[in-house]
Formats: C-alpha cells, sequence, structure tokens
C-alpha cells in the first residue's frame, strides 16, 4: 500500500501540492517585480506628457498632454480665451485673423473649429447689418441681413431692432444695438466652447491653473517652465 505506484490517497497531500504552489519567497518576488515594472511604465507615461508654459485669460498656466509639442501649440492657438470675447466688429476681425491664421488641428477639435466659424460669420454678419441698417434708418435692413443665421427668437429680435428705423441720440443707439446683441447670440448658432472642453477630455490635454495660488499674490505670474515634448 505504502509502494511507490501505491494509491494517490496513500501519498501525503502537501507532497501533491509541493509541486502546483510556488514558494511563498517566490510569489514575494513575482509581486515586487510586478510592481517595478507597473512603476517603469507609470513613470514613462509621465515621461511622455509633454508640458508647454501659456497664458490662460491673462494668467499662466502649463499645457499637458500626451501629445507633440506642435499639436499643443495648434490647440492652444484655437482655445476660448485667444478667440472671446468678440463684442465689437475690431474683435471680431481679431477673432477671425487667429482663426484663418491656424488652419490645422487635430481631428478631435474640428467640429469646434467648424462651428467656431460660423458662430464668428454669424456675429460679423450682425455689425455689418445693424451698422447698414442704422445708417439708413431701416430696421428691415437689418433682418434681411441677418435672416440666414437666425435659429429661433425671429419676433423677439423683429421687435427689438425696431429701433434701427428710428433716429436716435448716438449713445442710446449704441447702447440699444448692445441689448439687440444679446438677444441675437441667443438666437444663432451658440458658442462653442464646451466642443472645446470635449475635444480637449478626448485627446487627454489638459490646462493646469493655480488660479487661488494666482489672486493670493496679486496676479504675480509663476516661473515659467521650460517645455518638454513626449517621445515618439
Amino acid at each position: 500500500m505504502g509502494k511507490k505506484g501505491g494509491p494517490l490517497r496513500h501519498r501525503p497531500v502537501q507532497n501533491i501540492l509541493k509541486g502546483l504552489v510556488p514558494p511563498v519567497r517566490s510569489i514575494k518576488k513575482l509581486g515586487l517585480l510586478g510592481m517595478s515594472c507597473f512603476l517603469i511604465l507609470m513613470n514613462q507615461a509621465w515621461s511622455a506628457q509633454s508640458r508647454k508654459s501659456v497664458s490662460l485669460f491673462g494668467h499662466p498656466c502649463t499645457m499637458v498632454g500626451p501629445v507633440s509639442m506642435t499639436v499643443l501649440d495648434q490647440v492652444h492657438a484655437l482655445t476660448p480665451g485667444s478667440i472671446f470675447p468678440v463684442e465689437s466688429p475690431d474683435q471680431v476681425a481679431r477673432a477671425v485673423t487667429t482663426l484663418n491664421a491656424n488652419p490645422t488641428i487635430p481631428e478631435a477639435f474640428k467640429s469646434y473649429r467648424s462651428k467656431l466659424k460660423s458662430h464668428l460669420q454669424s456675429l460679423d454678419t450682425f455689425f455689418q447689418a445693424s451698422k447698414e441698417a442704422s445708417e439708413k434708418n431701416d430696421a428691415k435692413v437689418f433682418m434681411n441681413g441677418v435672416h440666414k443665421h437666425i435659429l429661433r427668437n425671429k419676433k423677439t429680435l423683429v421687435e427689438k431692432s425696431a429701433f434701427l428705423a428710428q433716429k436716435l441720440p448716438a449713445k442710446e443707439r449704441t447702447q440699444k444695438i448692445v441689448d439687440l446683441l444679446e438677444v441675437y447670440k441667443e438666437s444663432i448658432e451658440p458658442n462653442p466652447e464646451p466642443e472645446f472642453h470635449r475635444a480637449l477630455k478626448e485627446m487627454k490635454i489638459r490646462y493646469d491653473c493655480d488660479f487661488d495660488q494666482i489672486r493670493d499674490h496679486g496676479g504675480d505670474p509663476a516661473e515659467e517652465e521650460e517645455p518638454t515634448e513626449a517621445e515618439d
């Protein structure tokens, strides 16, 4: 019964398991090896992040992402902070110039760029049409000029633009045009800024800004960080 080749049930259980379960020391070594590999991979992922010092709404920030410096430049050139505000003909012209000067942008941002172009065209039309209507004292000139951009609130716009047919003091007319612009913005293709933020998230690009620290130091800019580029 106890001879070699006897029934398996007569062999000590620990002898059977000996060849199946690695020693505890081996398990510990394997765990340490796995942790080391994980840390190496994390370090590589961190070092693959490009970093670029930028200004966002007048504040020093660091732009970070697993892309090349060229891509960071392309994205930041069309950030909403580089385009807006657009509350006057001059500001619209500046924004259009910025847009046209940066035709190349990653695929994730193309929807944003397209909607931004449409939004700026709508605003440019507003200023041209309101100026012409003011010169002719004819509100219909305004509505005829902007009608192709109107998506909603047409009746409200007709009512709010009626003053363009009147002869008003320059200051009063200017204020009414400002008020009309706010209604107009609610009637056209909206500001596409949310598209920009969705694309940032998709490409894992972020802006690191400590606005609280900036306020605490009276707006003094932080030390600029040397640009570093992700390895290909």
